[in-house]
């Protein structure tokens, strides 16, 4: 039996005001075509399936298309909902799942998980799911301020929430997904904080012999926990800056005698750029004209005109570059050595933003007035997802 292991789908994720969907559903494509090809027969998917809890339809259309195109390739799936997933209402359609042989696992606030017994072209396997389980449901988690008796408290309860269930596996080839934060593991950045100061990470070590495969889901970058246990990374970058790390699933051959053969890490494909870039004008504006269908983050080292930004715009759009963000280095302007003043260090943008259209002698209070809104508006953004 072949298992591909995927995770963090995130779909209706945004970079910046800029829908992430298009490349989420070639990268589904992808997974699909891939299953079709290499024969796999089961598709485990660890969690955080939408990046929201109140999913778009077009995110559902998305989630449960790929679904239906699995089940009609002869492609089973098992499911995780994650720290992003709205639990209730992904196991709320029973019968589409129950007819398309689907296992969604969510979240029971009494921590009773029992395995899900598969017979797949005759080949039994045990599959052990945990969702995403909130602090407050392991019991156990130390009530002391010292960070190393809570670690090891909270391990310990998690760890024993995996025994007991897996206490119950009747198949020899027992699959473990879960989506949590494991010890030695390292996030990129992008990911919601799910544990306290970081501290209550989870000792794989203690399980993960147990089991034939472990899936793990909720840290985005592909790292390996133990010889048979996987963080597979999200399928596209959800940052900019995730875009340094190959993204890639990871199959499971239970056929294979050895480790080396039974796990085999796949690359998926890029279905956009993502890039950093810094400098002047003459140089950005290069660099967004030659690039297609592309994220930026840019920083310039210089001021601009509104006619420069204008241009800047409409190269942009006419290479489908979507510019996620937009700053100034303002310690530095150009190679002229010039030293802001200390006193707009403390500036915030939008006092910046009123400092730089009057230096231009085009201040107009309309402008800065949408501007602040506009600044507050992703400030107050920024803080509901801290």
């Amino acid at each position: 039996m072949r298992i591909l292991h995927i995770s963090d789908i995130h779909i209706g994720a945004k970079l910046g005001r800029y829908s992430q969907n298009g490349d989420i559903k070639k990268c589904l494509d992808h997974v699909r075509d891939f299953c079709v090809d290499r024969k796999i027969s089961l598709v485990a998917i660890a969690g955080d399936i939408f990046d929201s809890y109140n999913p778009s339809g077009e995110s559902e259309d998305i989630y449960y298309n790929f679904l239906e195109q699995l089940s009609a390739s002869g492609v089973r799936a098992a499911i995780i909902a994650g720290n992003h997933d709205n639990h209730e209402r992904l196991n709320a359609p029973a019968a589409f799942l129950k007819r398309h042989d689907i296992s969604v696992t969510v979240n029971d606030p009494q921590n009773r998980y029992l395995p899900i017994e598969m017979d797949i072209d005759g080949e039994k396997i045990s599959i052990v799911a945990l969702p995403y389980i909130y602090d407050a449901q392991v019991a156990a988690t130390a009530e002391t301020e010292n960070e190393t008796e809570a670690s090891q408290a909270y391990s310990a309860a998690y760890n024993s929430i995996i025994a007991s269930a897996a206490a119950k596996a009747r198949s020899d080839v027992k699959i473990l997904i879960a989506h949590a934060f494991f010890r030695g593991a390292s996030a990129s950045g992008s990911e919601r904080n799910i544990q306290r100061g970081g501290s209550l990470a989870i000792d794989a070590s203690v399980f993960a012999a147990g089991f034939s495969y472990c899936a793990f889901g909720h840290l985005h970058r592909h790292q390996m926990i133990a010889e048979n246990a996987f963080y597979s990374g999200s399928v596209i970058p959800i940052s900019i800056d995730e875009a340094a790390y190959k993204k890639k699933m990871i199959l499971f051959d239970t056929s294979q005698s050895s480790s080396e053969k039974r796990i085999e890490s796949v690359v998926i494909p890029s279905f956009s750029a993502y890039k950093n870039l810094c400098g002047g004008f003459d140089e950005i504006y290069y660099n967004i004209s030659n690039l297609k269908n592309a994220y930026v983050s840019i920083v310039f080292n210089e001021a601009l005109t509104l006619d420069r930004q204008d241009a800047l715009l409409k190269a942009a759009r006419a290479s489908d570059v979507k510019i996620v963000s937009q700053g100034f280095d303002i310690r530095r302007i150009g190679d002229t050595g010039f030293t802001v003043p200390d006193k707009f260090l403390a500036y915030g943008e939008s006092a910046l933003f009123e400092e730089y259209l009057k230096a231009a002698g085009c201040f107009d209070e309309r402008l800065a007035e949408k501007f602040r809104a506009i600044a507050d508006s992703v400030k107050a953004g920024d803080a509901v997802c801290d």
